[in-house]
């Protein structure tokens, strides 16, 4: 992984060029030498994401370890695979090739729609969209009604690790979701049969006291977080008219607080997943910020969005 001062670094660079040699310097290279393409940072960042679930997979006493952090990308290319059925919209590069089922095999599930041939809940999570979407034809509901049924996969999944720390980061992250959705249709009308399908069950706050931020005022909101501990989020939300992408950062920041115990674990499932955690967090800090420096923005637009590392 990459050190705090080469991140820096990155960050500090006067071009995306400069940024994309200091990252060839790093342990990155050898995904350069992959791919003849140097600038096709995307690419780049998927194949460091293949390499650590495949190493995860063969050095992992626990299956259930690296299905938990690769089975969001199946639940996102059905997502992806869905909405070209119904919206007749191809975007081949929208689907990720790291999740449990092989790529080739879930277009191939879906172009025949042998949806059968799905794990249980992801057959589930088809349905249930589906249903949905035709119930109330609101395009957002259908992305809701896959992730319900990823966490309760998630949840499911969690229960042979048999690891409070695990399945709390996944209840927490349940709560992240619900309160971003909050946040975004705060100032939406809507009828009561999309509202009753809007949140996730399964996190530790209560569903009430998060719809409660459609009505509520900012100080409300912050009450809310701060009473459950969320104290990152809560000043987030406070300064948002100076910094609209600080809820983001400070989510992640949140889910890599609660994951920071288990760098003093010496064995067990902890450590292992929390440095896949962490890998894939380093890759959205590098995608973050080779985009920025990729479009030209200053140095302050990476500042106001970049999360920590867990290693930090």
């Amino acid at each position: 992984m990459l050190t705090p001062a080469i991140i820096t670094r990155l960050k500090q660079a006067d071009s995306f060029a400069m940024a994309v040699q200091i990252l060839n310097d790093t342990v990155y290279r050898e995904f350069f030498k992959e791919d003849s393409a140097a600038e096709n940072f995307i690419k780049i960042l998927n194949l460091k994401r293949k390499r650590l679930f495949e190493f995860i997979d063969k050095h992992s006493f626990h299956k259930e370890i690296g299905q938990i952090l690769r089975a969001g990308y199946d639940y996102h290319n059905i997502k992806v695979l869905l909405k070209e059925k119904i919206f007749e919209i191809s975007d081949t590069k929208a689907v990720f090739d790291v999740g449990i089922i092989d790529i080739d095999k879930i277009t191939g599930i879906f172009r025949d729609e042998t949806y059968n041939m799905l794990p249980k809940f992801m057959h589930e999570a088809v349905d249930r969209a589906v249903e949905i979407y035709y119930s109330t034809e609101h395009p957002m509901l259908l992305d809701l009604a896959v992730d319900k049924i990823m966490f309760k996969d998630l949840l499911s999944r969690s229960q042979s690790l048999a690891s409070p720390l695990i399945k709390d980061h996944i209840r927490l992250t349940i709560d992240l979701a619900n309160i971003k959705t909050a946040l975004r249709i705060k100032k939406l009308s809507l009828n009561s049969a999309i509202k009753e399908n809007i949140f996730i069950h399964g996190g530790d706050i209560d569903i009430k006291a998060i719809d409660l931020f459609g009505n509520g005022k900012t100080e409300k909101i912050i009450d809310v977080l701060d009473k459950h501990g969320l104290h990152r989020l809560s000043k987030a939300v406070a300064e948002f008219k100076e910094n609209p992408f600080a809820i983001e950062r400070e989510m992640d920041n949140t889910l890599t607080d609660n994951l920071r115990p288990s760098i003093f674990l010496v064995w067990g499932v902890e450590p292992v997943f929390a440095f896949g955690f962490a890998v894939e967090m380093e890759l959205k800090i590098l995608r973050i910020i080779l985009e920025i420096k990729k479009c030209g923005f200053e140095t302050e637009w990476i500042e106001k969005r970049l999360p920590e590392t867990l290693y930090n």
